[in-house]
């Protein structure tokens, strides 16, 4: 239901979602332009995320450390 696939139509969808960066491996904040999300699936010391850039088609789903301190979105049921 994105009007466009990167930050701007997260931003403009329901979830209302925004710039949320997360901490890189030696501890600092990114650069705040991109979205990482966590999901609630998990495997091992790895996690699923959603990532949303500010480029043309650049939103999709990875995994990664959850070390990586990313945003969390509660959604109710």
């Amino acid at each position: 239901s994105w009007s466009q696939n990167n930050i701007l139509g997260a931003f403009n969808s329901p979830l209302k979602l925004i710039w949320s960066d997360s901490r890189n491996n030696i501890g600092g904040i990114g650069t705040l332009i991109d979205g990482f999300y966590w999901s609630s699936t998990v495997n091992g010391t790895e996690a699923w995320f959603l990532y949303i850039g500010v480029g043309i088609n650049e939103a999709y789903m990875s995994s990664g450390f959850r070390a990586g301190a990313m945003s969390v979105r509660c959604i109710k049921d």
